[in-house]
C-alpha cells in the first residue's frame, strides 16, 4: 500500500494518482487488519519507503484493541496532513518559477518517467507545455502520448536528438540508473528532481 507518511513528509503530490486508492501508515495499515481479524505478524517498507508491506494471519480470537499509542500516532498524521495544502502550493509555485525561467533562457526540457506521476505532473503544473517529450523505458509506451498535456512518449535511444538541456525526474529513487543511461547516451543534460 502507499506510505501516506512518506508521501506527506516528501511533499509527493505527483504521487496522489486514482491508482492508489489508499493510503496508509504503519499504525493506520495494522490496525485495519486487526479490526478486520487478522494477527498482524510483520511489517515493512518497501520501494524505498514508498509503500507498505503487511504479512498477517487470520486470528482464531476477537480482534484485538488498538494499540494505546493510536491517538498519538493519529495526531501526527493529521498534523502532517494539514502541513501538506501549503507545502503542495509551494512546490506547484517553485515549479511554475522553473518552467518560465526555463523558457526564458530557451532552454529544452524533458521528463523522465511517463507513469501517473507524469501526467499529474504536468497537468498540475503551469507552464509544463515547454516539455518537449517524456522519455520512458517501457516499449509499449513509446509512441503514445500524456493524457490531459499530450506530451509524446519516447525511448530513451532517441533522447540524443532532442538534445535535452534538462531532464525532470519524477522518482528519486531512479536517479542513479537514470544518470548511467543519461551518460552511456552522451546526454550531458541538468537532472532536476522533483
Amino acid at each position: 500500500m502507499p506510505s501516506a507518511l512518506y508521501h506527506i513528509r516528501a511533499n509527493d503530490l505527483w504521487a496522489f494518482v486514482y491508482e492508489h486508492v489508499s493510503f496508509f501508515s504503519p499504525a493506520s495499515l495494522a490496525a485495519l487488519f486487526t479490526s478486520a481479524g487478522y494477527n498482524v505478524l510483520g511489517q515493512r517498507d518497501l520501494f524505498e519507503t514508498q509503500f507498505l508491506g503487511i504479512e498477517s494471519s487470520p486470528s482464531a480470537t476477537a480482534p484485538a484493541p488498538l494499540p494505546e499509542d493510536q491517538p498519538a500516532r493519529l495526531q501526527e498524521i493529521r498534523a502532517l496532513a494539514g502541513a501538506f495544502s501549503a507545502s503542495a502550493r509551494a512546490t506547484l509555485h517553485l515549479w511554475e518559477t522553473r518552467f518560465r525561467a526555463w523558457a526564458a533562457e530557451g532552454k529544452r526540457v524533458v521528463v523522465w518517467g511517463g507513469g501517473a506521476r507524469c501526467t499529474n505532473f504536468l497537468n498540475m503544473v503551469k507552464g509544463s507545455s515547454m516539455v518537449e517529450a517524456v522519455v520512458d523505458i517501457n516499449p509499449r509506451k513509446h509512441g503514445s502520448f500524456i493524457a490531459g498535456s499530450g506530451q509524446g512518449i519516447v525511448a530513451p535511444e532517441v533522447l540524443p536528438r532532442y538534445n535535452p538541456s534538462v531532464v525532470v525526474l519524477l522518482n528519486p529513487i531512479y536517479e542513479a540508473e537514470i544518470r548511467s543511461s543519461l551518460a552511456g547516451l552522451g546526454v550531458t543534460a541538468e537532472i532536476v528532481g522533483v
